[in-house]
């Protein structure tokens, strides 16, 4: 049986998921929003996939002020939301990671409280959970999150939630 441990004595109350890259694999379209914003900004695009994909340490923002774009981080960010809904409106969805829904419902009947807190734009987050059928596990799916530190607090406060009985994944 799957068990969550953080330490020896540590109860773990509330478990915090990041959304991309942990429950839905959004790779093959925030590439293709990537590569429509390279040209959008005038910026040389990777050589491929694989290229782009150890490039992208950082966040969207970061990436394309690094690379010249010329534009402040909201207008960057709007500019990918728009192409990310682009993407996903010609067909190129995300798809949830193969065990994300079996772990999900593993810890929920272990009695755990889990959350959602992303980066990515609410609305996608909100939309890609009830697609996957796992929005019903969350207490709250939080997106459009800037700093996570922030946002992890600020969840943990309206939850009632000691932070240090928090796990972020």
């Amino acid at each position: 049986m799957f068990r969550v441990v953080v330490g020896m004595e540590r109860r773990v109350d509330l478990l915090q998921f990041d959304w991309s890259g942990t429950i839905s694999d959004d790779r093959m379209p925030v590439f293709a929003a990537n590569m429509r914003m390279c040209d959008f900004y005038g910026i040389e695009r990777p050589n491929n996939f694989a290229d782009w994909i150890k490039t992208t340490t950082k966040g969207v923002q970061d990436w394309f002020l690094e690379r010249g774009a010329s534009a402040t981080r909201d207008e960057i960010w709007e500019q990918y939301t728009s192409n990310f809904r682009t993407v996903i409106s010609e067909g190129k969805v995300p798809t949830i990671y193969e065990d994300a829904s079996e772990v999900l419902r593993m810890l929920k009947d272990q009695g755990k409280k889990l959350a959602v807190v992303s980066s990515h734009p609410q609305e996608n987050v909100r939309r890609e959970a009830e697609e996957y059928g796992v929005a019903h596990y969350f207490e709250e799916i939080v997106g459009t999150v800037v700093e996570k530190a922030d946002g992890i607090r600020e969840l943990c406060s309206r939850l009632d939630i000691k932070p240090s009985r928090t796990a972020y994944v």
